[in-house]
């Protein structure tokens, strides 16, 4: 039986430790990869406002309604 020389124990040693590191790197980043949303793609077109909604928006302004009351207010509007 040969004698494995202090230099060739080394070298294992090191392979082998930087295989252990490397391999759940390399899969986490394989992970990651996959977790990452696929890029934005074109917006869709926004839909055109109904006349209704035109018009719920118009008497808003007239009455001067901002915020809460406002979106309240067209709510309603909308479903009447």
């Amino acid at each position: 039986m040969k004698a494995i020389s202090l230099r060739a124990c080394l070298i294992a040693l090191f392979l082998g430790a930087g295989a252990l590191v490397a391999v759940p790197t390399f899969v986490a980043a394989q992970a990651k990869k996959e977790a990452t949303p696929p890029a934005k793609e074109e917006k869709k077109p926004k839909k055109e406002r109904t006349a209704k909604s035109k018009e719920c928006s118009a008497e808003a302004d007239k009455k001067g309604l901002k915020g809460k009351e406002r979106r309240k207010f067209r709510r309603t509007c909308m479903r009447g």
